[in-house]
């Protein structure tokens, strides 16, 4: 994550990075959770919604690759290859992981500058 990125992104707003980051922790989970239940159940319409979604929220910190790897589950569940986007989850569950932590510890645990 690079929060200089994401604040030009939003127009140096904090309130905003702020706003989004509480989204982000309360949106991943369930995300991250609709996409493994998908996969679990070889929807990978559902699979491809959900790593889109959570690629398209990480891209707003400049989360590049957590970005990344929601992308290329994405394109996986696109072309239909379950095990290829099945193989990525785990990397994603963990660059979510580092991004939650992340944006607790340099957005919404530091103060406004």
């Amino acid at each position: 994550m690079n929060v200089e990125r994401a604040l030009d992104r939003m127009g140096r707003d904090r309130a905003l990075l702020h706003d989004l980051a509480t989204f982000f922790l309360d949106d991943s989970v369930e995300l991250m959770a609709r996409l493994e239940s998908a996969l679990e159940s070889k929807d990978t319409k559902q699979a491809g919604a959900s790593a889109h979604s959570l690629s398209g929220l990480a891209a707003n910190f400049s989360a590049d690759t957590c970005f990344a790897v929601g992308k290329s589950i994405e394109g996986a569940c696109r072309s239909g290859d379950l095990s290829a986007a099945q193989a990525l989850v785990g990397t994603l569950r963990h660059e979510v992981a580092r991004l939650v932590q992340a944006l607790r510890d340099e957005v919404l645990n530091s103060p406004a500058k």
